[in-house]
């Protein structure tokens, strides 16, 4: 058993344990310069307190998925990715995100049958879509939105176009 020292108290740390859960677990005899700080006029809070909103992402392609998950992290939100549109409805029904950000190109489910099925099931999530175009001679994105997305994002695009995006279609968090 640890003793408490001088300037130390028990308390509780958030740890991600895997893609869809946390695990909470107690540590003894922290340091209290490791405690919630308080703000004036506001009750301590946790660190995990910050974060922001939790974001659904979808793409079939790894490397879009880590840029945007470091770009939204870095923002402090909490983040999870899906390869497909199946793995990101199943995402979806575990978690309580605040937004879905999709690509509309991907094997086994489309990002517009993605962007139906969030609308029937949770229609009151912000969808965020984005595309790199695709060969088919239309305007995928402003199909998208027509279908239920409520903002789209021609891939390329830059951090600060992406941040702008969210910042537009997340909930006040005040």
């Amino acid at each position: 058993m640890l003793w408490p020292r001088a300037g130390a108290e028990r308390v509780a740390v958030r740890q991600r344990c895997g893609p869809l859960g946390y695990l909470m677990a107690a540590v003894d005899w922290a340091p209290t310069s490791l405690r919630p700080t308080q703000i004036k006029g506001e009750s301590a809070r946790a660190p995990w307190d910050s974060l922001m909103a939790v974001i659904i992402v979808i793409d079939d392609e790894p490397i879009i998925r880590r840029f945007v998950r470091r770009v939204l992290e870095e923002a402090g939100h909490e983040v999870s990715e899906a390869e497909d549109g199946d793995a990101g409805l199943t995402v979806l029904r575990l978690e309580r995100p605040a937004l879905v950000i999709t690509d509309l190109f991907m094997p086994n489910k489309e990002g517009i049958e993605v962007i139906q099925e969030i609308r029937r099931l949770q229609p009151a999530i912000p969808i965020l879509a984005m595309s790199g175009g695709g060969s088919y001679g239309i305007d995928v994105l402003s199909m998208a939105t027509a279908l239920g997305a409520n903002e789209a994002l021609q891939k390329p695009f830059r951090r600060v176009e992406l941040l702008g995006a969210v910042e537009r279609l997340l909930p006040s968090r005040s």
